[in-house]
């Protein structure tokens, strides 16, 4: 055969190289493929070479249980390569009609599917690379060896976009802090022990002038309370310190109590506690306890951490209302990201006896990651009793098509956009497994179309998306893991606003994203400054 007859003019370390190029060659151009979010051209670099490299590792092993192979079918490699080409197309149905259950089982299964295709669909590119033009051929060459240099320089912006965010710019920052938030004279919780979240949280609550100036109504000024890391040595400690901090900033009087459970930085997203300081015209304090300074990625260990000090939270505000006179406030919770992960965990594990033993009144838990997801929708398929009012959704316009009845009957609110790589992102099995959310019948309209899985790529493409969906940029959006445009009127519907009207809710919109374009210019300031110092 022409196949064969060319094969045998190339040496066996030849035959590999060829097959490694071809293949290293296919997987770059498949990297380039959609993905849940836009990437950048170090990104895709990064994963144009990390997908060549996996295309290499396949060639590599197709090579030798090829030649293997062949050795007992009287060297004819050509047969070899089909013999295990039908044993992945055997796979492949055997999948299909879900007789691969199992994570080992599905391993095995998509092992075998891309070792078939690597072997036959690269036993027939070794064939014809003799007819392909040299200049073609050295083009190919070419590519892959600049997609390599390129890489390398990528990861070295990679490593430093990854690594933990220094508290130089940030904690450098001068906020004009209300005398409503911690921090201040007398105050428990001195700011000397605050980082950068905790500071830029404290220091950006709006006065009650700026309220009243948005809302066009009487206000007052909101409470804000941050214990951070630093601020004392266990969770136990923390969590009665924010809350004794809070009775001595008088937030035991307000109708609301938030209790925010933070990302692994310390982060909150800024726009919820001041949508909701704007929506109850600052009769509202808000409450913060650290339990990490890692960015999520890196904090998901700290999960049973992050749960006790959310716990402790709520147990030492029970105690501080229980011990007090006059009408209780309302205690409200909010989670986005990892700290929507660890509420989530607290619905999942005890249902609604566990909201109510946690004395939670409403909630809102927003980008929910995929492993607190399940857990829900486990609890649910059991039909164990979930709190009464909660609402899961993935769209605003679902919300605000609901009848005023249904809205009002809303008390914890779970939202998610179906293209949020937080919510998607299913760990490491999607390297040998397609994900549910990706199949036919079961894929969402908002996941791009022209998305498709492919072993180990896309798993690859989808550590990308989980990094860009976790920062911020200075556009607000309601796509992927960006909330902040719809956190307005979200928390008006989920948290019972109705006295808020629609021209009040966009003056809201447009407040929270000055304040957002306010602290950008601080913190570009503040980098100017620091660039300078050094």
């Amino acid at each position: 055969m022409a196949a064969e007859r060319v094969d045998e003019q190339l040496t066996p370390a030849r035959r590999a190289l060829t097959r490694v190029l071809l293949l290293a060659s296919l997987a770059m151009g498949l990297s380039r493929g959609r993905s849940l979010l836009p990437r950048t051209p170090q990104d895709q670099q990064l994963i144009t070479a990390g997908s060549g490299a996996m295309g290499a590792v396949a060639a590599l092993i197709a090579e030798g249980a090829v030649a293997l192979l062949s050795r007992a079918l009287g060297r004819r490699r050509l047969v070899a390569a089909a013999v295990l080409g039908a044993a992945g197309g055997a796979a492949h149905m055997a999948e299909r009609r879900g007789l691969a259950r199992g994570e080992a089982a599905a391993a095995a299964a998509t092992g075998a599917q891309v070792l078939g295709a690597a072997a036959l669909g690269g036993e027939l590119g070794v064939g014809a690379w003799g007819r392909i033009p040299r200049r073609q051929r050295n083009e190919l060459t070419n590519r892959a060896t600049t997609a390599a240099i390129a890489a390398a320089s990528a990861a070295g912006a990679l490593r430093s976009k990854l690594a933990e965010p220094s508290d130089l710019i940030k904690a450098t920052i001068l906020y004009d802090r209300l005398p409503t938030v911690s921090g201040g004279e007398g105050s428990l919780l001195p700011l000397q022990h605050i980082d950068r979240e905790g500071r830029k949280f404290l220091g950006c609550a709006p006065s009650a002038e700026r309220i009243a100036e948005v809302i066009g109504e009487d206000a007052q000024d909101p409470i804000r309370v941050f214990a951070g890391i630093g601020s004392a040595e266990t969770p136990q400690e923390r969590a009665a310190l924010a809350v004794a901090e809070l009775e001595r900033l008088g937030g035991l009087e307000r109708s609301r109590i938030v209790v925010y459970c933070p990302a692994g930085t310390g982060l909150v997203n800024p726009v919820a506690p001041e949508a909701e300081e704007y929506l109850s015209r600052g009769d509202v304090a808000s409450i913060v306890v650290q339990y990490s300074q890692k960015r999520s990625l890196r904090a998901r260990k700290d999960l049973e951490v992050a749960q006790e000090t959310f716990g402790l939270v709520l147990e030492e505000l029970g105690k501080a209302i229980g011990g007090g006179n006059g009408k209780r406030p309302e205690i409200v919770v909010y989670g986005e990201s990892l700290g929507a992960w660890v509420i989530a965990e607290a619905i999942a594990a005890g249902g609604a006896a566990s909201i109510r033993g946690l004395g939670i009144d409403r909630g809102a838990i927003i980008g929910v990651p995929f492993p607190a997801r399940l857990k829900l929708r486990r609890v649910r398929d059991a039909g164990e009793p979930l709190p009464e009012g909660v609402a899961i959704h993935s769209s605003l316009d679902e919300l605000v098509m609901l009848t005023p009845e249904e809205k009002e009957r809303i008390r914890y609110l779970v939202y998610t956009h179906p293209e949020d790589p937080v919510g998607n992102f299913e760990g490491t099995s999607m390297a040998w497994r397609q994900p549910g959310w990706l199949r036919k019948g079961s894929r969402h309209p908002r996941i791009p179309g022209g998305m498709r899985w492919y072993p180990g790529i896309t798993y690859l493409q989808l550590l990308f998306d989980l990094k860009n969906g976790t920062g911020s940029t200075g556009v607000f959006s309601a796509y992927g893991h960006d909330y902040r445009l719809e956190l307005p009127a979200l928390l008006r519907i989920a948290w019972g606003h109705p006295d808020v009207s629609d021209r009040q809710l966009r003056g809201i919109e447009d407040a929270t994203a000055a304040s957002a374009e306010e602290q950008a210019q601080r913190e570009d300031r503040a980098r100017v400054g620091v660039r300078t110092a050094r």
